[in-house]
């Protein structure tokens, strides 16, 4: 992984924690999940993905053509609200800032 990357997820961890402090706060008109719930999403997916990674092998990989992300991927747009998440990464019912350290 390049230097420009490895810094590009040091900073996007640093914003997550920034935001620990509001974890409680939400906007009805983006989500119906608060800032906590959101964090604790992200740090989960962060680990498992980095998880799969280092465990994975190159040469298994085979590319597939998928439609949407060639189109949404360079625009980065995820829509929202699609897919559930799954169980492993789902948040507990209720979340505290030491939760969130610990990832």
């Amino acid at each position: 992984m390049s230097i420009k990357r490895i810094k590009a997820l040091y900073q996007l961890l640093a914003e997550i924690e920034e935001n620990i402090p509001l974890k409680d706060k939400t906007n009805p008109e983006v989500t119906k999940s608060d800032i906590g719930w959101q964090l604790d999403h992200s740090l989960k997916v962060f680990n498992a993905v980095s998880e799969w990674t280092a465990k994975s092998n190159p040469k298994d990989y085979k590319r597939e053509f998928n439609f949407w992300r060639t189109i949404l991927f360079p625009l980065k747009y995820i829509p929202r609200g699609r897919v559930k998440a799954p169980k492993f990464v789902s948040p507990p019912e209720i979340i505290t800032s030491d939760d969130l350290h610990k990832f």
